[in-house]
Order: structure tokens, then C-alpha cells, then sequence
């Protein structure tokens, strides 16, 4: 690329925002990106999963708390910040701070409280998990006690959700892919929706 050059040698033009100008040397912005493009393909290693292990709760918390996530948890896979993106969450919300209590001990979370517009209605609690380590645990500490066969769908799907996004967003069709896995989801959460043990809707 000479200095009085007004293109480079691809062909990219050498003036207003494509031309860089550094230590005295005149240089293609477009190419730069070319070849950080180039080195972050050959030199990509996939990340390795991060993975999260609350202590060991009793089994009896164990089981009470499969219990009461199979009648009033929620597990959701919502758009996310980023047009095509997707965001899990794992949610208990109950008037009794008790009970949050116990899921706040054993699996900590985040914590929401808040009260019903335009009601006289109780104070709500809400236990929320919304990092992929953080639910992956928790779901896997409860799984085998939950008896349901919607429950352990929705679990199931959640688990392969959260293994396919550590494949990155590099992957070509990630997006069309975690909006597959939103509406898989928004179909088993739907009233009156049961899968069968071998995971087909009914």
C-alpha cells in the first residue's frame, strides 16, 4: 500500500472513516477488521463451561423444595436485551418470606420484593436464578425428586438450552436456535399442556 495510494491493495478506499493514521503511517480500517476477523477464527478456543456447586442441602429440603417448585416455580426462556437473543430464568414468588428464606439459604439467588398494583394484597417475594451455572445446578439438585412429567420436560429442556449457548454466538443459526428453544418453552408453560415421559406434548 503506497503512502499517496488512495486504495488499498483490496481494493478499499483510503479516505474519511476507513483510513487510520498512526505513527505517521496511513492505514485501511477494513482491512484491520479483515485481519482480526482472520486471527480470531484460527486462534478461537471454546470457552470452557463455568460450573456452580451450592453445598449440599438435606435431603428432606431436597424434596420439599421440588415439591413446592413443581406447584409454584416458574422456568422461562424470555427474549433478551439483544434482538434474537434469549435470557433463562428460574423463579419462585410467594407472599411467605419463610419459604423464600430456605431457597435464599440453600440456593442463593437474587431476591424481589414487591406488591400487586391497585390491591390491598400481601407484600410478594420473589427467589430468582438467572446465570447459566447458578440454574443448571439448582435444576439438577431437584430433578430427581420432581414427579411430574411437565416438570421434568421443562427441566430437561432448560438443561439442553443452557449446553447448546455454551457453543457461543459465533455459531451460525445461534439465534433462530435459542428462539427455537423460547418456544419450546412457551409451550410446555402453557395451562393445560402435559408431556409424556418420553417428552411429546399431549
Amino acid at each position: 500500500m503506497s503512502k499517496k495510494s488512495s486504495v488499498c491493495k483490496y481494493g478499499h478506499r483510503m479516505s474519511g472513516r476507513n483510513l487510520l493514521v498512526s505513527s505517521g503511517k496511513r492505514r485501511c480500517r477494513a482491512c484491520l477488521r479483515r485481519r482480526s476477523r482472520e486471527s480470531y477464527k484460527r486462534n478461537y478456543v471454546p470457552k470452557r463451561p463455568r460450573e456452580h456447586a451450592y453445598p449440599p442441602a438435606p435431603d428432606r429440603i431436597v424434596s420439599w423444595a421440588a415439591g413446592l417448585f413443581e406447584g409454584e416455580g416458574t422456568i422461562s426462556i424470555v427474549n433478551g436485551g439483544y434482538l434474537g437473543y434469549t435470557r433463562s430464568t428460574v423463579q419462585v414468588t410467594n407472599t411467605d418470606a419463610e419459604i423464600i428464606d430456605i431457597f435464599q439459604r440453600y440456593w442463593p439467588g437474587h431476591i424481589v420484593r414487591f406488591r400487586p398494583r391497585g390491591t390491598n394484597a400481601r407484600p410478594v417475594i420473589k427467589w430468582e436464578l438467572n446465570s447459566r451455572p447458578k440454574i443448571c445446578a439448582f435444576l439438577r439438585v431437584i430433578a430427581p425428586e420432581i414427579r411430574t412429567s411437565r416438570n421434568r420436560a421443562r427441566i430437561a429442556l432448560m438443561l439442553e438450552a443452557e449446553a447448546f449457548r455454551l457453543q457461543g454466538t459465533h455459531k451460525s443459526g445461534y439465534k433462530k436456535a435459542c428462539q427455537q428453544f423460547r418456544e419450546r418453552m412457551r409451550i410446555l408453560n402453557r395451562r393445560g399442556v402435559h408431556a409424556s415421559p418420553s417428552g411429546s406434548r399431549k
